[in-house]
C-alpha cells in the first residue's frame, strides 16, 4: 500500500493548484497532506486508477 500511496501523491503533486482545487474544494498542500492521501486509499468502496507508461495518472473512487 506504501507503492500506492507514493504513487498517488507524486500524481497530486503534479497537478495545478486549480485542479486540485476543483477536484478536492480544498487546499492539499505540497507535498499532498496524509489527511488528504490517505482517504484515498481506504477499503470503504472500490477505486480505479489509469496508468500511462508506468506513471498514474488518473484516480477515480466510490463508497
Amino acid at each position: 500500500m506504501e507503492a500506492d500511496r507514493d504513487a498517488l501523491a507524486n500524481m497530486l503533486a503534479g497537478l495545478s493548484e486549480l485542479t486540485l482545487y476543483f477536484r478536492f474544494q480544498t487546499a492539499v498542500g505540497r507535498p499532498p497532506r496524509p489527511s488528504v492521501v490517505e482517504p484515498l486509499l481506504r477499503p470503504t468502496g472500490a477505486a480505479w486508477v489509469a496508468e500511462h507508461e508506468c506513471r498514474l495518472i488518473g484516480h477515480v473512487m466510490w463508497a
